[in-house]
């Protein structure tokens, strides 16, 4: 069978074969150990010469980050790894500490991923020109972070540090900061926090909370101030803040049984910085109880809780001018019988003692006989039997 070397067929087959053979002949890429296909020839992301010598990525992503080898007769002519990142973004370095006499902790965290670990390095200078910086190894976790000691003749030296962050992208450079130890000493929240209703008022909370955690014994010295913050659970506007000396507060302008969030936060008396909020807790004001218990239709009877101390005296007031309509018509009828009876024992005991003067004596039948002398004198009466 004769072929028609001419034929259009013959020609696409003959090119396919050469490309084929060329393959198999020329050198081969690997990407992270996987071969680079014809399909990922054709979609334009991945171009390999004819000859296979290059490769080329247009565009290129973080995504084809990897090794990349060239490979002919099963010889790896050469490896590289290739990185893509996104340019560092600045740092932006903070300093704090938690106590006049613990360290100074310096640090900076990224607002996007990291791809590739970065080495940080921190440079501090005291004292100001001439600028003479002295660099500390940092930490990465999530951040870059760094401690640095100082001594107690030191908390108003100034300060001047930068970081400098380092990657197979590139490098980048915080601003420089200023500062004295004392400026930047930030508590922890006070711990302890606890908050209970006071007993007998209703309008009243009673708080306490203890020194923070971190805040250490030699650190005694140095006054705190204190923020508490509390507000009604039902309400997030109505928001009442305090500053005290003291670790404890009464809340007198509580809602009567209203539920309360309550929070508190510290900071050095003269300098420093504030401490973040507490973690919330939550107290109801207190609420007087009482237990009804009725026999009669007319006649009520209250029970009260003996718990209450203390409140006894308020609590009687309080029933009494409530039930003030039912009780004076029942007292006035109980006054108007016992005057009764008291009436009838006193007339009965006035006629017992006094019945003399209610007896009538006899007439004188000697004085009024006929004939007799009326200036003669009356016989003497004789005596009453007793």
């Amino acid at each position: 069978m004769e072929v028609d070397r001419d034929s259009e067929e013959y020609q696409d087959a003959e090119e396919v074969s050469r490309v084929i053979r060329g393959m198999r002949s020329g050198p081969n890429w690997k990407w992270n150990g996987k071969t680079l296909t014809e399909v990922e020839r054709d979609s334009g992301h991945l171009v390999l010469e004819r000859s296979g010598a290059a490769v080329s990525l247009s565009p290129v992503g973080v995504e084809d980050s990897g090794r990349y080898s060239c490979h002919h007769r099963g010889k790896t002519l050469s490896s590289f790894k290739v990185i893509v990142a996104e340019p560092l973004e600045q740092p932006r370095l903070s300093c704090y500490k938690k106590s006049p006499s613990s360290d100074i902790l310096c640090g900076w965290t990224p607002q996007g991923p990291v791809p590739v670990r970065p080495r940080c390095s921190l440079y501090l200078n005291k004292f100001g020109p001439p600028w003479s910086f002295s660099r500390s190894e940092c930490s990465f976790s999530s951040g870059c972070w760094c401690a640095l000691s100082h001594n107690e003749d030191e908390q108003r030296v100034p300060h001047y540090a930068f970081l400098c962050v380092s990657t197979s992208a590139g490098n980048a450079t915080s601003r420089l900061l200023d500062f004295t130890p004392l400026s930047i000493l930030k508590p922890d929240p006070p711990s302890s926090v606890a908050a209970c209703a006071v007993e007998g008022h209703d309008r009243r909370l009673q708080v306490t909370w203890g020194l923070p955690g971190t805040w250490k014994t030699q650190d005694h010295y140095h006054a705190l101030i204190y923020q508490i913050s509390y507000r009604p659970v039902t309400s997030h506007n109505a928001v009442q803040e305090m500053k005290i000396k003291m670790r404890s507060y009464v809340i007198t302008d509580a809602l009567s049984g209203m539920e309360y969030e309550i929070n508190i936060r510290a900071k050095d008396e003269y300098e420093g910085l504030w401490s973040e909020w507490s973690a919330s807790v939550f107290a109801c004001s207190w609420t007087r109880s009482s237990v009804l218990v009725t026999d009669h239709p007319s006649s009520t009877v209250y029970l009260f809780d003996p718990d209450l101390e203390g409140s006894g005296a308020e609590m009687a007031g309080a029933e009494s001018e409530e039930s003030a309509g039912t009780l004076w018509p029942s007292a006035l009828v109980i006054c108007a019988s016992v005057s009764c009876v008291l009436l009838s024992l006193a007339l009965a005991a006035f006629i017992v003692r006094h019945r003399k003067r209610f007896v009538s004596k006899p007439p004188n039948r000697a004085a009024n006989a006929p004939g007799a002398d009326p200036s003669a004198p009356a016989p003497a009466a004789a005596p009453q039997e007793g």
